[in-house]
Parts: C-alpha cells; structure tokens; sequence
C-alpha cells in the first residue's frame, strides 16, 4: 500500500496531537501486536526527532484501530525549524520486514513566538 502523502504542522512549544483511525474495505484494522514510527528529518537528511511507540509518542488503540501521534511541548520545542520531512511507518507482529509507510510528507515546524520558552 503506498504511503499517503500529507504535510504537518508542527508549532515549537506546543503539542503535537493528531490520531487517525485506520480501515480496510470500510472496517477498522486489527492492530494489535503493532508499532510505529515517525522519523522527522531536515534538508540534509539528518534525523532531528524520533517519535514511537517505544518512547510513548505513538499510542496504537487496538479497539479504535487508531494511530495517535501525540508529541509533547517540551519536545516539539527543540525541533529545529529547519526541518523538512517526515515518514510515519507501522510494523505488524510479522517483523520489520512487513513494515509499510503509513505517511509521509513535508514536515512544516513554525518557529515559536511570543510565549518565551
């Protein structure tokens, strides 16, 4: 299946909080036994971010057959504005091999304002 393409937005200093529900032929996927990725990069190719299933900021809800991504202030806030793309990637139970890119895209981060953090 080939990746959706979609552009983020990502504002430093604030949450990055998106979920979306995953079907196939109308009825919601079985995720379990899944994880996820979503790698950040910038122009030159360099990893800045690394969001996940392991570190917490990707919550797989099997019943909902939903993927959430949900990034927290502290973090988004030390993403460079350079950044430029991303792929979000799922891994079924059967191994690495399997995985398929969910996502992919421009990753847009607006340089944070006037709040001072």
């Amino acid at each position: 299946m080939p990746a959706i393409i979609r552009d983020i937005i990502i504002e430093q200093g604030g949450v990055s909080d998106q979920t979306f529900i995953l079907k196939t032929n109308g009825v919601v996927m079985d995720l379990t036994g899944y994880s996820s990725t979503l790698i950040i990069k910038d122009n030159d190719g360099v990893i800045v971010h690394t969001a996940s299933t392991t570190n917490g900021q990707i919550i797989i809800d099997v019943a909902a057959g939903s993927v959430r991504r949900k990034i927290p202030a502290e973090v988004t806030k030390t993403i460079p504005v350079k950044s430029a793309s991303y792929d979000w990637e799922l891994t079924p139970p059967s191994g690495i091999d399997d995985t398929w890119k969910l996502y992919r895209g421009r990753c847009h981060v607006i340089e944070e304002g006037s709040s001072g953090r």
